[in-house]
Order: C-alpha cells, then structure tokens, then sequence
C-alpha cells in the first residue's frame, strides 16, 4: 500500500510512524523552489532528517507538482472552478466581504492561469515570490491536486491527510458526482507513540512482514469486496464483515507491538472507498453514501480496475502549513 501524504512537503515525525508502519512507500508533494534544507525549526529539522533516511531506504519518494499540473492542469482546472462556487469563502467576497485567513501555498504548486484568478477575484494575493490564499480555497486545492496526483502517478498512491478539512472540501456533494461510501472505525488501529523511534518501527516491519501484508490487503480490499453488491442489506452485511476483521487484526497487530516493546495509542480508520451507481443505487439511505469528485470516475477510466482500489485515508491529527 503506497501512501500520498498531503498538504504539506515534510510530514511530521509522529505522523510518519503510522504511515510508515502500514505503507510501503510514502510520497509528498514537492515543488521545485523547496529545499530539502534545515533551519531554525525542531521538528521541520527531525522531518527532514526522517524523510531522508526514508528516502535512502526506497521508502520515501517525491512526487513533483509540475509533472502532475503537466498531466492534469486542465482537469483540475474545471473541478476547481466547479467546486469553488460552492464555498462559503467565494459567495462572501461576491458580497464585498474580505477573507481574514489565508495560507502560503508554493508558486509551482498552483498553475499561472488559476493563480491569476484567484488574485483577480481576491482570493489570492500575490507578494512578490509569496503566494497568499484563502484558508478554504487553498484547502480545496491541495485536496484536489494530491487526489489527481495519485490518478497520474505511475505507482498506485491512496492519499492521506492529518486535516478532516481538507476532505470535507474535496468530498463535498456535486451534482452529478459519482458516489463514495465513508467507513469510519474510532479509536481501533494502533499506531506507535511519540517515544518510539522509526529505526524500531522499520525494524518490526522487518521481522512481521507477513502480518502486516495481510492487514494491508484487508485495508485495499475494500472495494473489490463492495463493488459488485446491490443489495444493500448484503451491502451492509459485508461492512460488519469488514469491521470484525480489521478489529481483529488490529488487536493482534497490537499485541505484536506490544511484544516488541513498542508502546502503541489507539487510532481512528476514515476511509472513503470507492463504488459504481449503477451497482449501488439501491444503497443509498442513512448518509452511508455521500457525494464526492468526479476524480473516482476518471480513476476508473484510467487505470485498470484490478490494480488497486482508490482510497482515501483521514488521519486525526492538527498542524499546519503547505
């Protein structure tokens, strides 16, 4: 299971000890004008100097934003411009308001044609090399260039984030959207604490490589399991299925760490898995189906559908910065 992590370039450390624990291969976003340099900052140093080890390890990897802008400027582009109207941010400045929070986002990050947009409308401002936008805005889109990110990646990534904004943004109901079920698990997977180090972490998932592999195709299967059902008690059905395994699994998982001495807290699973209408019409009652991106159907014209399931982690955590 391979894992894009988004908004920001370097992942917090206690964040990338989950991710490293149950991924193969962890990406971010970087644009060209980043250094991977240290400065006066802690925890920016201890990110940096994580992901270069992971790096040397094959275990990180860098996803450039020009090549993906290169490849899906213009469909991020339209979804952007589809999804925009729809925040509260856009219809507020419509009326004369003007916005109070805004973020850094990096120039190469953000296509010229859509950059100047945003300034023109003012939602964005631009300070010399600095670009300045809107908190909700940039939130829409850093979502959607991590999800189209993943579409044109050669290796399947699923992406991943600390922000339940963010997918709040990306996963926001559109007409004519295709649909997605959200299956959230509360306080279930067990993730290292802040003392344990990546070296025991990497450890471990050498010497329980088969126990984690398994608890990863749990995670990836989701879909296959789910894609051809219409029934929806059989739908349902499936779901507690899902759930009692992963408990499972998680409860031994945990033991394991246990045995190895590493001292785990308890974590919530919010996944968003992808299915077809056509198949699920029928299930669609009590919220279990929400509305979200058009990203999945092209998802499904683009990639062979028996090469992994796109998915969608939310990791419960808050920093900032992208």
């Amino acid at each position: 299971m391979n894992l894009l992590y988004y908004p920001k370039v370097l992942v917090p450390v206690q964040e990338l000890k989950r991710l490293v624990l149950y991924s193969d291969t962890i990406s971010t976003i970087v644009p060209d004008e980043f250094q991977f340099e240290f400065g006066d900052d802690s925890e920016w140093n201890q990110a940096i100097i994580a992901l270069k080890e992971l790096e040397k390890l094959g275990i990180y990897k860098k996803t450039n934003a020009k090549d993906v802008l290169r490849e899906c400027k213009e469909d991020i582009f339209n979804e952007f411009n589809e999804r925009l109207k729809s925040l509260q941010s856009y219809k507020k400045i419509k009326e004369g308001y003007e916005p109070t929070t805004w973020w850094q986002l990096y120039l190469s990050k953000m296509d010229y044609e859509l950059r100047s947009m945003l300034v023109d409308i003012g939602l964005a401002e631009l300070q010399g090399d600095t670009l300045f936008v809107e908190n909700d805005v940039a939130s829409l889109y850093m979502g959607l260039l991590a999800e189209y990110s993943c579409l044109s990646s050669e290796v399947f990534y699923s992406s991943v984030t600390d922000k339940a904004h963010f997918k709040e943004l990306v996963y926001n109901p559109v007409a004519d959207k295709v649909i997605k079920t959200k299956f959230v698990l509360n306080n279930i997977l067990p993730v290292p604490n802040e003392i344990t180090s990546l070296e025991q972490i990497l450890d471990f998932k050498q010497k329980h490589k088969d126990e984690l592999l398994k608890f990863q195709q749990l995670l990836s299967s989701f879909e296959s399991d789910l894609i051809n059902i219409s029934d929806l008690r059989e739908y349902r059905s499936k779901l507690e299925s899902i759930e009692r395994s992963l408990k499972i699994q998680s409860n031994e998982l945990g033991q394991l760490l246990n045995e190895h001495k590493i001292t785990c807290i308890a974590n919530t699973i919010d996944k968003v898995v992808n299915v077809i209408p056509k198949i699920v019409k029928n299930c669609i009652s009590n919220g279990e189906i929400i509305s979200v991106s058009p990203i999945v159907e092209k998802y499904y014209q683009h990639k062979n559908i028996n090469a992994g399931s796109e998915v969608s982690y939310l990791l419960h955590a808050s920093k900032e910065r992208i």
